[in-house]
């Protein structure tokens, strides 16, 4: 949903809630916030913000899936507050039993499973039930072989 009608914390936005929740219809938690606080200095970033919505935030959870679908900055660490807090609210919502999904991307999606990972890693420390993150396959490969990382 992209219309500021669904974003109006008034009539509009409780009446699309009201139906979805009734419809058993989980609401996109599209979060940006990341991707429109990054500097627009790379053409991935300018076209991005160029066509995702910037939408107000919203964390709902109208089913007991919740849905986040969360872009952020090519660079990873940046969004760290917001995951952490998305972390947060996931915790909350697995606590009250409810299977929430996260999907993350950026820009250019070269950075999207490290996004994820941070996800992972943030929330299993709120939530330890959750897993942690497994190790990349790079580093189960030095590992094995018992070489240190190297930063390149």
């Amino acid at each position: 949903m992209r219309h500021p009608d669904f974003f109006d914390h008034a009539d509009g936005e409780h009446a699309v809630d009201d139906l979805l929740g009734s419809l058993g219809v989980e609401r996109v938690n599209f979060d940006t916030r990341g991707l429109f606080a990054a500097k627009a200095d790379n053409e991935a970033v300018r076209e991005a913000q160029g066509k995702k919505p910037r939408v107000a935030f919203r964390a709902t959870a109208l089913t007991p899936e919740p849905f986040v679908r969360f872009v952020g900055d090519l660079n990873v660490e940046n969004d760290r507050a917001l995951l952490a807090g998305w972390a947060h609210c996931f915790a909350k919502w697995i606590a009250e039993g409810r299977r929430p999904s996260f999907f993350a991307h950026n820009p250019d999606d070269l950075y999207s499973p490290a996004v994820g990972r941070l996800f992972q890693e943030l929330l299993h420390e709120r939530c330890p039930q959750v897993p942690a993150p497994p190790g990349w396959p790079i580093e189960k490969e030095r590992a094995e072989r018992g070489e240190q990382l190297g930063l390149f």
